[in-house]
């Protein structure tokens, strides 16, 4: 999230092909979680961006229909302090920022709608805190 949008990218592959998801992927052997969260989104939107704190962890063995799957969730903003046009990439067929009133509720994959509204509590939260987000 950053200046009340939020980036996206389109699926390019099952499951859920051609819905909205949120930037993320696989960890590799060896990597760091916080650094997995940085390469994917680069790797699928072209947007270097830097963690701002971890939303939560996302464990529910029915959350992701290929297995049990556990997505750790974290706030990144662009290291770049403007808005950078992203560019879909590796397993992505479109990325793009939607303003909080547009985020595609009924086409958001997995789920994604959990972690986004965890996502907007935790901006409200850092914001009443007095964190620049």
């Amino acid at each position: 999230m950053y200046k009340d949008k939020i980036l996206l990218i389109k699926r390019g592959r099952e499951p859920f092909k051609g819905k909205w998801a949120l930037p993320g992927g696989h960890v590799e052997c060896g990597e760091r979680v916080e650094d997995a969260a940085l390469r994917e989104l680069k790797e699928e939107t072209g947007i270097e961006g830097e963690l701002v704190t971890l939303i939560s962890v996302y464990s529910d063995p029915h959350r992701d229909p290929r297995g049990h799957y556990v997505s750790v969730a974290y706030l990144a903003i662009p290291k770049e302090r403007t808005m950078v046009t992203p560019t879909p990439g590796t397993d992505a067929e479109d990325a793009k920022w939607f303003e909080i009133a547009e985020i595609p509720w009924e086409e958001l994959a997995f789920d994604h709608k959990d972690i986004i509204k965890d996502t907007l509590k935790m901006v409200m939260y850092l914001r009443q805190q007095g964190t620049k987000i």
